[in-house]
């Protein structure tokens, strides 16, 4: 019994040896893989805020530079992880292809997620508009409540929100109304009532310039459309400042105006 237990305390203390010198022989090269880790980390930790520091300075929003320096930071690890297995020995050939396969089939899963995502950081970057201008994307018009990610919320005049996804803003037609706060508003005048192009005129600046929220500079116009017999048409011209006023108030302000100015006359805006 004594010398089965002596045995098997033999045969363990061997085994511990021999770990013990594996252990002992992959010690450096496993501090250096750890120190390699450590060097990566601590440069994607640097690179990350020289890159931050770079996008603020193009004006981006502050959660757009954060999401970029933690993807920088995140692949410095990862390149790190794959440098440090690499470099005690691991076999990757497996681990990279079931990766590579992996985020193939991940990406072509969410290929409109992450094209919504790439799409939103490109807005945020270039500021084609920001919160609380009025544009007109993807045929939407409103007024812009926030711009995430994946997305940008718009808040029409009507008071309804709708979602429009970032991938349809980047690749159709963005007008930003907010961009240029004087707007031009047009309205077609037609009278039959026997007056003169240059009476007309005269009648139609004078009332304009009774109606609300009509910019004094630039002034008002009005451009001489088409005469026939004694029907004279003219385009009446004013201006907004969409910054003190809504541009569909003073539009109709205007019009209210010309129609109480001119009996008879048809008005028609643009």
């Amino acid at each position: 019994m004594n010398s089965t237990l002596y045995e098997m305390a033999l045969t363990a203390s061997n085994i511990l040896r021999v770990y013990l010198v594996r252990i002992m022989d992959a010690a450096p090269v496993v501090l250096g893989a750890l120190a390699l880790l450590l060097v990566f980390w601590v440069g994607g930790k640097y690179a990350a805020r020289l890159a931050g520091r770079a996008i603020t300075r193009t004006g981006a929003e502050v959660h757009v530079v954060r999401i970029l320096e933690r993807t920088i930071w995140y692949v410095f690890i990862g390149l790190g992880l794959v440098t440090s297995l690499g470099t005690v020995g691991a076999d990757l050939t497996a681990l990279v292809a079931t990766l590579g396969v992996a985020g193939f089939a991940v990406s072509f899963a969410f290929q409109d997620i992450f094209g919504n995502f790439l799409a939103g950081i490109m807005l945020m970057l270039q500021h084609p508009f920001k919160i609380g201008d009025l544009v007109a994307v993807a045929g939407a018009e409103g007024v812009v409540e926030d711009i995430r990610i994946r997305d940008t919320v718009l808040r029409m005049d009507d008071g309804r929100l709708i979602v429009v996804p970032n991938k349809n803003i980047l690749n159709g037609t963005i007008i930003n109304f907010t961009a240029t706060p004087v707007h031009r508003i047009e309205v077609e005048v037609t009278s039959s009532n026997g007056e003169t192009l240059d009476e007309l005129r005269e009648k139609c600046l004078r009332l304009v310039a009774t109606a609300g929220g009509v910019a004094a500079d630039p002034k008002p116009a009005v451009l001489a459309s088409k005469q026939a017999g004694n029907v004279v048409t003219v385009t009446v011209c004013c201006w907004v400042d969409i910054r003190g006023r809504s541009r569909a108030e003073v539009r109709s302000n205007v019009v209210e105006a010309l129609l109480r100015g001119l009996p008879g006359a048809t008005i028609t805006p643009r």
